[in-house]
């Protein structure tokens, strides 16, 4: 999963172990395995006002009968992002922007 997120004021990012992909059909949870360019909580990231950092997700695999599937950085605090109806595709190779 190629990820990026571009900030015009700055701020500070990290992602969570607990970040999975929800396979819709069945609820199959794929783990985050690793994380390339971004920093895995409890500690943050500085992103400078005006940047875009572009990060990598690398996840156990989904269930072959996926087709649709949610990002979810599934988190004790109220602002975990989700992007949700992702269209599977041959590549398994996706690319999202985190707001």
């Amino acid at each position: 999963m190629h990820c990026s997120h571009t900030t015009v004021f700055g701020t500070n990012i990290r992602i969570w172990n607990s970040t999975v992909l929800i396979d819709r059909e069945s609820d199959n949870r794929s783990r985050l395995l690793h994380a390339l360019n971004i920093t895995i909580a409890p500690i943050w990231m500085e992103v400078p006002p005006g940047s875009t950092v572009r990060s990598t997700l690398f996840f156990s695999s989904l269930p072959k009968t996926c087709e649709i599937f949610d990002l979810l950085e599934d988190i004790p605090e109220s602002d975990g992002f989700e992007i949700r109806g992702i269209k599977r595709n041959k590549s398994d190779v996706y690319k999202v922007t985190i707001v």
